[in-house]
């Protein structure tokens, strides 16, 4: 028996800090419409959301409430289209 893995690359363009709201927006755009599909597994670029690469002195508060809305809806998305998200 062979078993089959369904995964959906997604390759996002990287974006400037100041378009963190429209980058997460595109993100989550991408993830629905690769959900048509229905993959299993979803994998997005690394650093694909500013909060991975920028320093956490420059905007740590604001940073910290940003990336944790932006895994919430991840995560919600991932429970929807009973799919996993690597990012």
């Amino acid at each position: 028996m062979v078993n089959k893995l369904k995964v959906a690359c997604l390759q996002v363009s990287a974006r400037e800090y100041e378009d963190r709201y429209e980058n997460k927006e595109n993100i989550l755009r991408m993830i629905d419409k690769a959900a048509d599909s229905h993959p299993q597994l979803m994998v997005l670029p690394e650093c694909v959301y500013p909060a991975y690469y920028i320093s956490p002195l420059i905007v740590k508060k604001f940073f910290r409430i940003s990336e944790i809305d932006f895994r919430t809806n991840c995560r919600k998305l991932n429970k929807e289209l009973n799919c996993i998200n690597a990012i």
